[in-house]
């Protein structure tokens, strides 16, 4: 083939592939592994001609990646396409994420709300816009994290279905245990697994409580703040057990326990139980002498009832 022909269009082969070598190899290493390659498929040396077809393909590898001009236009015409290719997948991708996105958006009264009331207010709707894009990438990162989840997840059943279990027996050792124990309050610890998962543990007899484990633990006045993979928090009573009430994040302010959502709504919860007081979410909540009010969209300032 001459240069001029090459030239024009792309190789569905990979040079590379055929001789063992990367694609940012030395002449000297491509020449090493056509050597090799000869040497092991050429049809007189071996007598065998089942072998000639790669050696015929190794040759032909050899011809474009030895000359350098050759070379930089095959690398010009399948490198750059396959970038181009991936790009336009990751595009792809990313189309098709905004479209599940809104479309899961559709069903929430209270940003329907929202957008309708600001639609005609001068620079509302680009403060909104603000909004959905904040979410659109917590949206994306919860979608990463639950595929990583998924992953741990494969990862620990395979080693149980191996036989690998590393879970503790019920009946360890309780100095062997502390160990792996940091202290949490009075007679409440955190251990960490052998995946960096942490769980309650009683310090007093070195028994696990409850039966989750996230990705961290944490007491903050007075609270037990868990937070999972997805970087979702909730409220742990001491017996280790919860409402599956998550947030993206977890306030203690004015000695209440407020959780928010994804857009930044928040909710007030019962933090011995972890679960949320009446059924409505906030723009803020405030505490004003004995009484709790929530504050809604459109300002309005509505009391919570315990």
């Amino acid at each position: 083939m001459r240069f001029e022909e090459f030239k024009q269009q792309p190789s569905e082969k990979n040079y590379y592939e055929i001789l063992g070598v990367s694609a940012d190899a030395t002449l000297e290493e491509i020449k090493k592994a056509h050597r090799k390659i000869v040497k092991d498929t050429h049809p007189d040396l071996v007598g065998d001609e089942s072998k000639r077809e790669e050696f015929s393909a190794a040759n032909e590898a050899y011809s474009v990646l030895s000359d350098e001009n050759k070379r930089a236009q095959y690398d010009h015409n399948n490198l750059t396409e396959k970038k181009e290719d991936k790009k336009e997948s990751k595009s792809s991708d990313e189309d098709k994420d905004m479209a599940e996105f809104l479309n899961s958006m559709k069903d929430d009264k209270e940003m329907n709300f929202i957008l309708t009331l600001s639609k005609g207010i001068p620079g509302m709707e680009e403060h909104i816009q603000e909004y959905l894009q904040s979410a659109f990438k917590l949206y994306k990162d919860k979608k990463k994290y639950e595929k990583q989840l998924r992953e741990l997840q494969r990862k620990q059943d395979g080693l149980k279905s191996d036989g690998r279990n590393f879970q503790p027996r019920p009946n360890y050792s309780r100095t062997h245990e502390r160990k792996n124990i940091r202290n949490l309050v009075e007679n409440l610890g955190v251990e960490k697994d052998i995946l960096g998962n942490e769980r309650l543990v009683d310090t007093e007899t070195g028994q696990r409580i409850g039966h989750d484990s996230f990705k961290s633990i944490k007491y903050v006045s007075g609270v037990i703040i868990a937070t999972d993979i997805l970087d979702n928090k909730r409220i742990l009573s001491r017996r280790g057990d919860n409402s599956h009430n998550t947030f993206k994040d977890i306030e203690v302010r004015d000695g209440l326990v407020i959780g928010r959502d994804i857009i930044g709504n928040e909710r007030l919860i019962d933090k011995n139980t972890g679960k949320t007081i009446g059924y409505k979410s906030y723009k803020k909540i405030i505490k004003e002498g004995d009484r709790i009010y929530g504050i809604n969209v459109i300002g309005r300032k509505e009391e919570i009832e315990l």
